[in-house]
């Protein structure tokens, strides 16, 4: 199992810099990390921008933030922070329609759950800036959208409950990203 992380966190090392060239300059053309369900860009070049990082975020962000925390090479963690740092410039992560409400779906889920593992994992190898710029991307990606959105529409919220696991993804990664705030965080209690 771990031979199958170290080798996504290898690739990271090496696809990522010589992809982030490509990536960087259409994040902020993006409507959403997730380009496959929704007409997010008719920009073909940015959509497979898109893809691309979406990619990097599900499959070898966290590996590489994962190998950094057993085997203490920050390179490792220095990659997945980039990572981080790049999806933060994406307008929101996950979000397609379901049943009619465009609202964050399982892609979100994931997108939460591997940052906030991310921050987790590389907190020690990150400076007091940077641990407030990751804290400051899960914020307003994960946590602040979400809870707006079910707390401020409970229908909406029970609604998307309902959608199994769909909205149950988000909600776990919703809460994990919480957690990843940490309790001094501003308003991070909401969602606990």
């Amino acid at each position: 199992m771990f031979s199958r992380i170290q080798n996504e966190a290898d690739k990271a090392l090496v696809d990522w810099p010589k992809k982030r060239v490509e990536i960087a300059p259409y994040l902020d053309e993006l409507l959403d990390l997730t380009v496959e369900f929704d007409a997010v860009t008719k920009d073909p070049v940015a959509r497979k921008a898109g893809e691309a990082m979406g990619k990097f975020a599900q499959r070898q962000m966290c590996p590489a933030a994962f190998v950094y925390l057993m085997s203490g090479e920050k390179r490792y963690a220095d990659v997945a922070f980039d990572i981080l740092l790049h999806m933060g410039k994406v307008n929101r992560w996950g979000w397609f329609n379901w049943s009619g409400s465009a609202m964050p779906q399982i892609h979100a889920g994931m997108f939460f759950r591997n940052a906030a593992f991310t921050l987790d994992f590389i907190w020690e190898a990150l400076t007091d800036k940077q641990r407030k710029q990751a804290r400051d991307i899960i914020a307003e990606k994960a946590v602040e959208p979400y809870y707006r959105l079910t707390l401020h529409s409970p229908a909406m919220g029970l609604h998307h409950l309902r959608s199994k696991n769909q909205g149950n993804n988000v909600l776990s990664g919703a809460m994990i990203a919480c957690l990843a705030l940490g309790e001094n965080y501003p308003d991070a209690k909401t969602g606990l």
